[in-house]
């Protein structure tokens, strides 16, 4: 998933206006699941964080595994949303 996520960021950041994105990944995370249904939560994420986040504001993105569990955070670092 790290992978799938790295990808997703290096095609979003074209879209970022003004944002920054910050990523913290663990490269051992795996998960099994659908592949397009997991991108698609993903995309859906990272573009409401983007879309909602005021310009110079950095979108922080955190995935690492804890026990047998994925986690994936999407943190935005400003005092608040547009």
């Amino acid at each position: 998933i790290s992978a799938m996520l790295n990808d997703l960021v290096g095609d979003m950041e074209m879209l970022s206006h003004a944002k920054t994105i910050r990523k913290n990944f663990e490269d051992s995370a795996t998960i099994f699941a659908d592949e397009l249904l997991v991108r698609q939560l993903l995309v859906n994420l990272l573009s409401n964080a983007l879309k909602y986040a005021i310009e110079a504001s950095t979108i922080e993105i955190d995935l690492w595994t804890e026990k047998s569990n994925c986690v994936i955070t999407f943190k935005n670092t400003c005092d608040y949303i547009s």
